[in-house]
């Protein structure tokens, strides 16, 4: 039985060889003879509860008429799975015995061919000497490649640079364009592949032109031409994401000498792997036996890892600082430690190599360049997707937090970008267990997590688009998050309420998320196999057991949802609750802050709400009275104010700010100390305290300038004495403080 027919493990399996190879090598002769006897022996057994089913039918005929109990067939029935379990369990500990003990073989095989290399590689190059002498024919393979090479080049290079053109620089201080760089280094990359692809043309050509009809000579030059091609499309892709050479383009956070270094070692890795995978086709070429070509390919890798490993140490702080070094979380943690990651998995996939490359299972150098290309491919793609979504979704006007040098609120192509971004991870994803032998197309599992997957990417797409677009709408509502202004007492107006879907739209946010996110989440469970309908059920029955117990918390909801939907208030209007005032602050499902204008933060349930004043609606007027001597000319004081009116009004700071302009209302009040006229103006709410305050100094110097005198509160003490009776200190300090007290007093009918 051939090692072809006999195991053909999976990515996992080989893994576990890679894993006690060592172990189970040192075993000696001795082992190795004691696993045949084990093999020997273990199909016996497995075949004998095989003869149970069979045995079976006579028992389930005879049932009707001794009507066994329900409990002896079920207990024939794990009987039967119970012998079918082990018997499975027996074949795959035969399985892994038998793959054990071939590994081994080839392994001493392996080694005995390490021995014997240089005799049986020229033992296969003394078969193939159409001139005599094997350096001829080998030279001039290299040599016709050479010449293919040289005169491609000489073609490609002044079309690349004739096509590329001199970059444009950045202006002074200014950055290139993220989506222009993208579209000079793709085009960039597209001409040196089409350039490669006029190198491989042109040295096939020559190939032809001087074959001289020798198929290893043939064969030689083109291993080494297809090497050339590899290695510079390679080079092209490594050097259009790291970009050396070309600091304004760069999209990556690299110093120029850190991009040119790292370029260079991803060039030598691409050469070294291009000369594994060429001499493997090359001693094939000769038809070298088996055992010699699994141990130079096995040489070869272990070179190759050891490169991936320098590089991965060399590099560590270069790559680190391209990929944020300063991120937080799983990010920065991987960000720092990525080179640890790696060498572990180039590690890894070595061992799986070298396992399979003994039993003669599929190559496996996929397991080691496949991360590498997809990284450098996915970018690619990435920078492909930026500029065709450039082109689908416009963006949106800039918004910024905190100024014109605050942080950018994102908008849908930030979105856009963020989603082609997971969706190529995830494909890239795929791709890598793919070559691991994980099948997402030919498995339930893997079906199932490509569902979960394109479930939580639909999922993130549609919260984000919730959250950017009501972001969007707060920020252009006015509505940024912070403390609102209060100033009731100082010369600042009081701070504008935001809109009525200002105050709405955070909590309609909240309600979106949290329905997105439990919709994802049963649809993620549904598909592995959970039963929502039972978590329906619960969440009713919770749901009423909340409603009775907390009829309070209900009882808030509900009033804020009606107080809401009536407009009674909204953030940052200026109300009065009677037990509290203040600015309101922020709103959330059950209650509402209220910050006073001295500071202090008040929480108020919804259901603790008895009146609403809301002190900042539509307009406010105000009126103030001044009180004057008897015997003042009130017409006089009528055109003063109107004089006074007409001069604010015309204002350009303090104008806009008057809904109706100053005016006299004539005399409200007469009393024993003089007669009171009242004044009244329209403003609107945020502007009344200010307004107030400046048509007050205003009016009062207008009134000093007319002449007019504002009263006084005279009090006049008649005492009646008969002239003889001398009036005693203590009387005297007793109508002192009356009077005192009378002229304290306000007017009556006074407002303020």
């Amino acid at each position: 039985m051939s090692s072809r027919t006999v195991c053909k493990p999976t990515r996992s399996v080989a893994a576990l060889l890679a894993a006690l190879m060592v172990a189970l090598f040192a075993a000696g002769p001795v082992s190795g003879l004691s696993a045949t006897a084990a093999l020997a022996a273990t199909p016996v057994p497995t075949e004998a509860p095989a003869a149970t089913p069979a045995a079976a039918p006579p028992v389930a005929q005879a049932a009707p008429a001794a009507a066994p109990a329900p409990k002896a067939e079920s207990t024939a029935a794990s009987k039967d799975l119970e012998q079918k379990l082990d018997a499975d369990v027996q074949a795959d500990e035969a399985d892994f015995v038998t793959t054990m003990g071939e590994l081994r073989g080839k392994f001493r095989a392996a080694m005995g061919a390490l021995k014997t290399f240089p005799s049986d590689l020229k033992a296969a190059l003394d078969r193939e000497e159409p001139y005599g002498e094997v350096d001829r024919w080998v030279m001039d393979g290299i040599g016709i490649a050479l010449i293919g090479i040289v005169a491609g080049l000489v073609i490609a290079i002044p079309l690349e640079r004739w096509a590329i053109g001199r970059p444009v620089g950045a202006p002074a201080g200014q950055q290139i364009e993220t989506n222009t760089r993208i579209a000079f280094l793709l085009r960039r990359a597209a001409i040196w592949l089409v350039g490669t692809a006029v190198v491989l043309i042109v040295g096939l050509v020559v190939l032809e032109l001087l074959d001289k009809g020798h198929d290893l000579e043939h064969g030689t030059a083109l291993t080494v031409l297809m090497c050339f091609a590899g290695v510079r499309a390679a080079a092209s892709m490594f050097r259009t994401v790291i970009t050396p050479g070309l600091p304004e383009y760069r999209i990556v956070h690299l110093e120029d000498r850190e991009a040119r270094s790292l370029g260079r070692g991803l060039t030598l890795f691409a050469a070294l792997f291009a000369v594994v995978v060429g001499m493997d086709f090359w001693l094939h070429l000769l038809q070298l036996p088996r055992e010699p070509r699994h141990i130079a390919s096995l040489v070869l890798s272990v070179l190759l890892l050891l490169l991936l490993v320098v590089l991965c140490v060399t590099e560590r702080r270069s790559v680190t600082k391209a990929l944020g070094w300063r991120s937080t979380g799983f990010a920065g943690w991987l960000a720092r430690n990525w080179w640890a990651v790696a060498i572990l998995y180039f590690v890894a996939a070595w061992a799986v190599r070298a396992v399979e490359v003994l039993l003669d299972a599929r190559g496996g150098a996929e397991l080691v360049v496949v991360p590498v290309l997809l990284v450098f491919a996915g970018l690619g793609l990435q920078g492909i997707a930026r500029l065709v979504l450039a082109q689908i979704v416009r963006r949106s006007p800039e918004l910024r937090v905190g100024g014109p040098a605050g942080r950018r609120l994102p908008d849908f192509r930030d979105l856009a970008y963020t989603a082609s971004a997971l969706a190529i991870t995830l494909i890239a994803l795929a791709l890598l267990l793919e070559t691991w032998g994980l099948s997402f197309a030919r498995s339930g599992a893997g079906i199932t997590a490509i569902k979960v997957g394109l479930i939580c990417l639909f999922g993130y797409i549609v919260y984000e688009s919730i959250r950017i677009g009501i972001e969007r709408k707060l920020a252009m509502e006015g509505a940024i998050p912070g403390v609102v202004a209060v100033d009731l007492d100082g010369d600042q107006p009081l701070a504008a309420g935001q809109s009525r879907i200002a105050t709405l739209l955070p909590l309609v946010r909240v309600f979106l998320l949290a329905a997105v996110l439990c919709v994802s989440a049963l649809m993620v469970l549904s598909e592995l196999g959970v039963q929502v309908a039972p978590l329906f059920a619960g969440a009713g029955i919770l749901g009423l057991a909340i409603g009775f117990g907390s009829q309070t918390l209900v009882h808030d909801i509900m009033s804020g949802a009606f107080f809401l939907v009536d407009d009674a208030f909204r953030v940052g209007e200026y109300v009065d609750i009677g037990s509290a005032k203040g600015v309101v602050e922020r709103i959330s499902i059950r209650s509402f802050q209220l910050r006073h204008q001295n500071g202090q933060l008040q929480t108020i349930p919804f259901s603790g709400i008895k009146q609403i004043t809301n002190f900042s609606r539509d307009w406010q007027v105000a009126k103030l009275p001044f009180k004057f001597p008897f015997g003042t000319d009130v017409e006089k004081v009528r055109k003063v104010i109107k004089k006074v009116g007409e001069r604010l009004a015309g204002d350009p700071e303090l104008g806009p700010k008057f809904l109706a302009p100053i005016k006299s209302q004539g005399v409200s009040e007469i009393d024993s100390s003089g007669v009171t006229i009242r004044v009244k103006f329209m403003t609107r709410p945020n502007d009344l305290f200010l307004v107030k305050r400046q048509a007050y100094v205003a009016l009062t110097k207008a009134f000093e300038e007319a002449g007019l005198e504002l009263s006084n509160n005279i009090v006049t003490v008649r005492i009646e004495s008969d002239g003889k009776t001398e009036i005693t200190e203590e009387v005297k300090q007793a109508i002192a403080g009356a009077a005192a007290s009378a002229a304290s007093a306000p007017p009556a009918g006074a407002e303020g």
